[in-house]
């Protein structure tokens, strides 16, 4: 299954180099084009740490001292009102947005479109979540921000490279 992931600011399709993004100090759009209305788990941080962690081939049931080792483990999903409404991305090691479509009267998405290839959920994000204090993105101190998204296709606890998708947002 192709899935894809657009970043949107400014009124256009930013570029990704070697998975990279640089955007401004500004509010901006992730778009994700999906066939079926998947899950979405994120994990936004301000270090690579999860980045080198999950990768295809990632064991999701894999502990550490009895504890499960990375950020989307089942149950720490942060909670999110509907519809995306405060337009906020947390920054956190230990923990996952989980955007999910149920029906256009249940998700977290700020805007669905259904197309004839399949979902189009748009994500707006204004403000950023660092340390319990919400933060405008005008006014973020960190010069840069590692998006690890999964979407689980295949049934089991191993992460595909059909799975996985890794973005280092620059700002400037």
């Amino acid at each position: 299954m192709n899935w894809k992931i657009e970043i949107f600011q400014n009124n256009r399709v930013l570029h990704k180099v070697n998975n990279v993004v640089n955007l401004a100090k500004r509010p901006f759009s992730i778009i994700v084009k999906i066939p079926k209305p998947l899950t979405v788990m994120l994990n936004v941080f301000e270090d690579d740490t999860n980045f080198q962690r999950v990768s295809p081939g990632f064991n999701l049931d894999l502990k550490k001292n009895g504890y499960l080792i990375h950020p989307f483990v089942k149950g720490m999903g942060f909670a999110e009102d509907y519809f995306n409404k405060d337009e906020t991305l947390i920054l956190e090691k230990k923990g996952h947005h989980s955007l999910f479509y149920m029906d256009e009267h249940k998700h977290r998405w700020s805007e669905v479109n259904i197309t004839n290839t399949g979902f189009v959920f748009k994500r707006k994000v204004s403000k950023i979540k660092i340390g319990g204090e919400i933060v405008p993105i005008e006014n973020i101190s960190k010069p840069r921000m590692y998006f690890l998204f999964l979407v689980k296709i295949i049934e089991g606890n191993f992460v595909s490279s059909d799975e996985l998708m890794k973005l280092i947002f620059k700002f400037s």
